[in-house]
């Protein structure tokens, strides 16, 4: 459907766009989150309308998805100040997936947010064994999360299906 491209398309633009910027300056603009947001609310209650279904439920959706990008990755900052007494996530990090989990609906952030995770400790670990940074340098994690989101955007709704069936 040329919606979902366009939406797509934007959501993917957004990332790159915020990837850049968090690799050079260390800052989400806070603009990207509410695009984000606004974006995400938008498109659920149009693709509701075009179907018709419940535009309750679409922005009831997107609202969860809003709640559990964000909280996710709360968590995963208290957590990481908690052990290694530092600050480990910028607060922008977790507006964005917040932002992005009114695009993806809960599902597929909550997938973004994990493989996030898993794509950053992977060349996190090969830079450090190449001796390319050390445990303490700083990596932005926008790329990452880019890369997460990316992947749970595109993969289709029964694979989504089996990680949720996989994890609860």
């Amino acid at each position: 459907m040329i919606a979902d491209i366009v939406f797509l398309t934007i959501l993917f633009a957004v990332f790159a766009a915020v990837s850049f910027i968090d690799y050079k300056t260390r800052i989400i603009p806070p603009i990207f989150p509410i695009l984000l947001t606004i974006l995400g609310l938008a498109f659920s209650m149009m693709k509701a309308s075009m179907i018709g279904g419940s535009l309750w439920i679409a922005l009831g959706n997107a609202l969860l998805g809003f709640g559990v990008g964000g909280l996710f990755l709360f968590a995963a900052a208290m957590i990481g100040r908690w052990i290694l007494k530092k600050e480990t996530m910028g607060g922008g990090d977790i507006k964005l997936m917040a932002g992005a989990g009114a695009c993806l609906h809960w599902e597929r952030v909550l997938l973004a947010d994990i493989l996030a995770f898993f794509i950053a400790a992977f060349v996190g670990l090969i830079l450090i064994l190449c001796k390319k940074i050390d445990r303490k340098t700083y990596i932005p994690f926008a790329p990452f999360l880019a890369g997460g989101v990316y992947f749970a955007a595109l993969l289709p709704q029964e694979a989504i299906d089996a990680f949720v069936f996989a994890v609860f």
